[in-house]
C-alpha cells in the first residue's frame, strides 16, 4: 500500500487487480491476475481516468457527462496556480464544485471499489476528482506547495507541480510535496530532465505526466511534445508516467 505525498489518498494496485480480475472472471472474460500475480489490463475491465480537466464551471457538467459516455470510470477538475499566488496558499479557497452524473446502467463493478480505496465519497456514477496544479519557478515555491496538503478541510484530492526552472525541477523532484510533476511539453524545456532526478521523484512514488492537448491543436507543438516525451521516457526508462488531456473545451 502507498500512499501519494500530499493527500490522503490510499491506492493498493495489487487489490484493483485483484477485483479487476474478480469481476472479468464473473462477467465471462479472461483471467486479468496470471498465475505469477502480475496484472494483464483487457478491454473488460479497462478503467480509463483524465487526470487533468480545466475547471470551468459552466462546462464542467458537459465534460462529466461526455467522459462518462466514453467510459471513462473518474477525471480530475484542475485549477492552476503562479506567482505570488503559490506562496499564498493558506488563503486559496477551492472553486471546483462537480455536478454528480449518472447513466440508466449505473456505474460499472469496479467503481464501488475504487471510490473507496480512494477514500472518496461516492457521488454519481463518475469520480470527479479536484486537482491543484502549482506553477514553480523557485525553492521557496516547490515548498509552498506543502500548505495544499494542509488545507482544513483537505480542499484538493490531487496536487501536481509544473517546475519551469531547472532550479524548481530538482527541488520538485528531490522534496517537492505532490501526486504529479507535470512538465510543459509542447515547447523547449528550459532544463534538462536527469535520470537521477527523475528516479527520486519515483522512488518516492510520484508520477511524471504528458499532456496530449497541445500536440492536437497545432503541428509544430506536436513535434515539440514527441521530442520532449522521447526526453522524458529515456530520464524515467517508462515508469510512473500517465497520460492526461489538458482539455480545456
Amino acid at each position: 500500500r502507498r500512499n501519494l505525498r500530499t493527500t490522503n489518498l490510499r491506492i493498493d494496485w495489487s487489490l484493483w487487480a485483484r477485483q479487476a480480475d474478480g469481476a472479468c472472471r464473473a462477467f465471462g472474460g479472461p483471467a486479468l491476475v496470471p498465475g505469477d500475480g502480475s496484472f494483464v489490463v483487457g478491454r473488460t475491465a479497462a478503467m480509463f481516468w483524465d487526470l487533468s480537466v480545466v475547471w470551468d464551471s459552466k462546462k464542467a457538467p458537459a465534460f462529466a457527462e461526455l467522459a462518462l459516455r466514453f467510459g471513462f470510470a473518474g477525471i480530475a477538475h484542475t485549477i492552476s496556480l503562479a506567482g505570488n499566488q503559490v506562496l499564498n496558499l493558506r488563503s486559496h479557497r477551492c472553486p471546483i464544485e462537480p455536478r454528480p452524473v449518472a447513466t440508466p446502467q449505473g456505474p460499472g463493478p469496479l467503481w464501488g471499489a475504487v471510490a473507496e480505496d480512494l477514500g472518496l465519497k461516492a457521488n454519481g456514477d463518475l469520480l470527479q476528482l479536484r486537482r491543484l496544479t502549482l506553477v514553480v519557478e523557485d525553492v521557496p515555491q516547490v515548498l509552498a506547495a506543502a500548505q495544499a496538503s494542509q488545507m482544513k478541510p483537505p480542499a484538493y484530492d490531487l496536487v501536481a507541480l509544473r517546475p519551469t526552472s531547472e532550479e524548481a525541477f530538482r527541488a520538485a523532484c528531490e522534496k517537492g510535496t505532490c501526486d504529479i510533476i507535470s512538465l510543459q511539453m509542447d515547447d523547449k524545456v528550459p532544463f534538462q530532465v536527469r535520470r537521477k532526478d527523475a528516479l527520486a521523484f519515483l522512488s518516492r512514488g510520484g508520477f511524471f505526466e504528458l499532456e496530449l492537448a497541445p500536440a492536437l491543436r497545432d503541428a509544430g507543438r506536436r513535434r515539440a511534445v514527441v521530442a520532449n516525451m522521447d526526453q522524458l521516457l529515456h530520464a524515467t526508462r517508462g515508469r510512473n508516467v500517465l497520460l492526461s488531456s489538458a482539455a480545456l473545451d
